[in-house]
């Protein structure tokens, strides 16, 4: 059984790790991660280098005193929530922003050339016509 402050938590038979950042590591997070593009742009070619990434997150965990998943799954988390804030438009039915989507908005705004959407795949559907007018065709 893990303790009440553990940051991972068992979650429907699933570990999950929490984030729980304090306001001035999520500042120290925020300098960091603009000091070292390596990170999130890939169009670096260090961008692919996975040792230095994982020196440097390394690093920045025993400097915060954090074990480093603590520091990427915040990470994943800022930037996911960055990526859809900033994928709404203003007055898209979206609702009243929050104090803390502003927040995130204005000190990740470094991020915005660097996430590009996934374009959706379209699904086609076949029709079992086709597929009887094949059969016809095929001779089986």
């Amino acid at each position: 059984m893990q303790p009440a402050d553990s940051p991972v938590k068992l979650k429907k038979n699933k570990l999950t790790t929490r984030s729980d950042l304090s306001s001035s590591e999520k500042e120290v997070m925020i300098e960091w991660l603009k000091e070292h593009p390596i990170l999130y742009n890939k169009k670096l070619s260090s961008y692919k280098d996975k040792a230095k990434k994982d020196s440097l997150w390394n690093e920045q965990a025993v400097l915060l005193e954090k074990d480093v998943s603590i520091l990427h799954v915040w990470y994943r988390s800022i930037r996911t929530r960055f990526g859809k804030l900033a994928k709404l438009k203003s007055g898209s039915g979206s609702g009243e922003r929050t104090e803390c989507d502003l927040w995130v908005l204005e000190n990740f705004k470094f991020f915005k050339s660097h996430i590009h959407g996934v374009q959706p795949r379209t699904v086609v559907s076949v029709s079992t016509t086709f597929f009887s007018n094949l059969h016809l065709h095929l001779n089986f």
